[in-house]
């Protein structure tokens, strides 16, 4: 923990300021609009803008989500089926998605693979 830095700006500020870094690792973890998150408040996202963010990143991406809403990056997809508990009543199975910059696998061996 002794390298990670914390920021309080807007995800695609951030992106822009680090995007020639081949040493950052980001992961992602957006609202899900296409899946069913009760509780999960998804105001004002920019998905198209986001993905414009992710897209010339060298260092690694990871970035996560359910069914395709992030198939338009292009990107490898690793797929696990995933078991959604309610409070109440029985679970839902559901697919998790995570989407991998693979431009950036070979400098950074094991991460998410």
């Amino acid at each position: 923990m002794r390298t990670v830095q914390l920021e309080c700006v807007d995800a695609c500020i951030l992106l822009d300021w680090i995007k020639d870094l081949d040493s950052c690792t980001i992961y992602a973890n957006p609202p899900y609009p296409t899946a069913n998150t009760t509780g999960y408040a998804v105001r004002d996202f920019d998905r198209d803008g986001l993905a414009d963010a992710l897209m010339p990143q060298r260092g690694a991406v990871r970035i996560s989500g359910y069914g395709d809403e992030w198939d338009l990056l292009g990107w490898r997809q690793v797929i696990r089926p995933a078991l959604r508990r309610q409070i109440k009543g029985e679970g839902e199975e559901r697919l998790e998605v995570l989407w991998l910059n693979d431009k950036a696998a070979a400098t950074r061996p094991g991460l998410f693979r």
